[in-house]
């Protein structure tokens, strides 16, 4: 796939953050992480999704990039239902040598974003709720976080807003795309 945006300062992956990975739902109903793993093998998203890109679109059209041209990350749905996400910018911010300024720590937070918890599936309407445990967001512990999601063969895209549904009309979203990776070959 062929990246073309151009990457923006610290400021704009601050605000990229925020509509990248937060929307606090309401619960829906009760689906134990083993029922989740059973539809999602069936779905075909068990497994892991290297990052390939994440888009921030506004309602004019512009494609912004938070994280880089080529970002680095890995989205697990595992057999017995939990999920693990990882998102880093690429390149990373650069640092001074020993003593990081406040600044440079606020870029090196906002480059590398991480969750872990379980998640449930609706086919029906095209969408993961991760249910998160720990993040690197504060304010994700404990929540939930719905994604409307395609899969298209090995590739995955999952949308942080329901505007390319036609939900919602407001024009901002966010687009990650994963391609699966194959098991590892053990040595």
């Amino acid at each position: 796939m062929k990246n073309g945006a151009t990457v923006k300062g610290a400021a704009s992956v601050a605000t990229a953050l925020i509509l990248l990975l937060a929307r606090p739902v309401a619960a829906q109903a009760p689906q134990s992480p083993a029922q989740a793993a059973i539809l999602a093998a069936k779905a075909g998203l068990t497994g892991t999704w290297a990052l390939i890109r994440i888009e921030n679109t506004d309602a004019k059209g512009k494609i912004e990039r938070p994280f880089g041209e080529h970002p680095k990350g890995y989205f697990v749905y595992d057999s017995t239902g939990h999920v693990n996400i990882q998102i880093a910018r690429d390149p990373p911010p650069k640092r001074a040598a020993q003593n990081a300024t406040e600044t440079e720590l606020r870029e090196a937070s906002a480059s590398y974003i991480a969750y872990f918890g379980t998640y449930r599936l609706d086919l029906e309407k095209q969408t993961v709720t991760h249910v998160v445990e720990g993040s690197t967001i504060p304010s994700y512990r404990n929540s939930e976080q719905v994604r409307p999601f395609k899969l298209d063969g090995d590739v995955l895209a999952v949308y942080t807003h329901f505007e390319h549904a036609g939900l919602n009309n407001t024009g901002l979203y966010s687009l990650v795309i994963g391609a699966q990776v194959a098991p590892a070959t053990p040595v």
